[in-house]
């Protein structure tokens, strides 16, 4: 298949898969990220996209919502469903003015939502943002400091909402809003986890 054939990323720099039935966009994207340090896979078919995944597991994935046979849409929802993939940061690209096309890429995961055509260096900068999530594990340093902080709050006897910490530890929990943003965070919702807040 097109997307199985000679797939040889460099295993020293971060994968981001791109997904675009235009080949324009499909070379803009992968000289831009490119230049930026990344592993460039472009294909032209969410079809393709998915057996590139069962080969890889990208540090982006990066889709156009109008894609032929399966959408990106759907493709969204296979990251987020594959228990190896869903901590994944899935852009969605769309044409679409429609704020409501929009609302649905977050609603089935989507970090980002980016209108077609976009710049190089707002690409770019997205990709700056959402890579290194996984690439650095940043979220077990982000984990260790919550838990530390939630740890310094029941520890001192304050009282709080139900929450994670509370079901797994069976202690109070001061329910600022901190432990539901970490789950939300470690399961690979990232836009959840940036709406809660202290």
């Amino acid at each position: 298949a097109a997307a199985s054939a000679s797939l040889q990323p460099d295993s020293k720099k971060p994968i981001v898969l791109a997904v675009d039935a235009d080949s324009a966009i499909r070379e803009m994207t992968k000289a831009a990220l490119e230049d930026e340090g990344y592993s460039v896979i472009a294909v032209a078919s969410c079809q393709d996209a998915r057996e590139v995944l069962n080969m890889f597991v990208p540090a982006l994935v990066i889709a156009e919502v109008e894609g032929e046979g399966l959408p990106g849409y759907d493709l969204c929802v296979h990251v987020k469903a594959t228990a190896g993939l869903r901590h994944v940061p899935v852009v969605l690209t769309t044409s679409s003015a429609y704020p409501s096309d929009y609302s649905s890429a977050h609603s089935l995961g989507a970090v980002v939502c980016m209108a077609k055509p976009y710049k190089q260096d707002r690409l770019c900068h997205v990709a700056r943002l959402l890579a290194p999530l996984l690439r650095r594990r940043l979220w077990c340093v982000g984990l260790l400091a919550v838990a530390g902080l939630h740890w310094a709050l029941i520890s001192s006897g304050r009282p709080g909402l139900p929450c994670f910490i509370r079901d797994l530890a069976g202690v109070p929990c001061p329910g600022c809003g901190l432990g539901g943003a970490t789950l939300h965070f470690v399961r690979g919702h990232f836009a959840e986890a940036l709406t809660r807040h202290a």
